[in-house]
């Protein structure tokens, strides 16, 4: 049985995938108070007449959470919606929520969530699903993984494959306004699942709480499509440059340029094809001559690619500043691996690999590289 066979069998007929009334609300567990976790709980707890939220929230961010009010979001329409804290339900663990009182009459425990969304970094989610595979529970919640990178179902499949895994991809970036609590979208895109019972129960939801959503059949190529735009977190993040100034920076759209060239060698050998988001479904093989334009016809060729907050950087650039632990291994270290399977070279890939792994092990934020010097580094490959 495939996958998507196994979400039509055992997801009943219902806004709600393990609910066992159908006039119960839906209930969303997110994993993950970072900015795209915290993002997507603001628009759902804001519409406590939609589903019923929790958040699992760890450290210093739960402690902030705890102290305000309300959260709110605002979309990249301009619509804010805000939701009190009485309708968003903190935990600090997974275990934590499965072993939440009942509201339910002679119910033993609580019921299982209908929808999981692990929006965590890649590096960490095995042990989110690790957790999430021993609670144990009889009706499968479907799970979706909001995170970078490629595999990111099969990675969730053999984790915790007994739920029921739905692919996701998030678009866009979102920033943090005025301290925590407050979150906006920073670029443009439609969150993307997988076109099932399961993912399509969770667009109408995600759809209905202001955060518009799309289902696809071919979330490996949307995943793949998704990546290429990617490659530039780490130029963002080696140069310090939030994104609008990277896109307005020629020498750092070359970089970016460069490492996709490269990708789509890679693809091509493996027989991938990645979906487009590019505008009228432009194909991926324009955009690096697009992006090695000067910078006076990329910005007239590309001005939606500018359309962005001029607050907005990559999760990598954050991941530097707060000396965390990169992705770089799940996104420019992907097309390395993928590129060794079929013996192909990619070097520029491998040194943006090495110069990201050099500054987590310095531990000193991002450093800072001219744009300029890191590609006459590159040319001379």
């Amino acid at each position: 049985m495939t996958q998507q066979q196994q979400e039509e069998s055992d997801v009943p007929s219902t806004h709600s995938p393990s609910a066992s009334s159908s006039k119960q609300l839906p209930t969303v567990l997110i994993v993950g108070a970072g900015l795209i976790g915290s993002y997507t709980a603001a628009h759902l707890a804001a519409r406590p007449d939609l589903c019923t939220t929790h958040l699992i929230a760890r450290g210093n961010t739960a402690t902030a959470l705890k102290q305000l009010d309300s959260i709110s979001a605002t979309s990249g329409a301009g619509a804010t919606a805000t939701a009190k804290l009485s309708d968003l339900h903190l935990h600090e663990s997974i275990a934590e929520f499965a072993a939440r009182p009942t509201t339910t009459a002679g119910a033993a425990s609580a019921p299982p969530p209908d929808y999981v969304i692990v929006a965590v970094k890649r590096g960490v989610a095995p042990t989110v699903y690790r957790e999430l595979a021993t609670t144990g529970w009889v009706d499968k919640p479907a799970l979706l993984p909001f995170m970078n990178g490629i595999r990111a179902a099969d990675e969730a499949a053999d984790f915790a494959g007994a739920l029921t895994i739905t692919d996701a991809m998030w678009p866009f970036n979102v920033i943090q306004h005025g301290g925590v609590g407050h979150y906006v979208q920073a670029s443009g895109g439609n969150v993307c699942v997988a076109d099932s019972k399961a993912g399509r129960a969770f667009a109408v939801l995600l759809s209905a709480a202001g955060v518009p959503t799309d289902t696809s059949p071919d979330m490996d190529g949307i995943r793949y499509g998704k990546l290429l735009l990617n490659l530039h977190n780490a130029v963002s993040a080696l140069t310090g440059l939030p994104i609008q100034e990277e896109l307005s920076t020629r020498a750092a759209r070359k970089i970016w340029a460069s490492c996709i060239t490269e990708t789509l060698e890679v693809y091509r050998a493996n027989g991938i094809n990645p979906v487009s988001f590019l505008p009228y479904g432009i194909a991926y093989s324009y955009l690096p001559t697009i992006l090695s334009l000067p910078t006076f016809l990329f910005a007239r060729v590309a001005r939606g690619m500018l359309a962005i907050d001029p607050r907005a950087t990559s999760s990598m650039y954050e991941d530097l500043v707060h000396n965390r632990p990169t992705e770089i291994d799940f996104i420019q270290g992907a097309i390395v691996a993928l590129a060794k399977e079929c013996g192909l070279q990619v070097p520029v890939c491998e040194r943006v690999v090495a110069l990201v792994k050099e500054a987590e092990k310095k531990k000193k934020g991002t450093p800072r590289l001219a744009a300029e010097n890191i590609l006459d580094a590159l040319e001379l490959i």
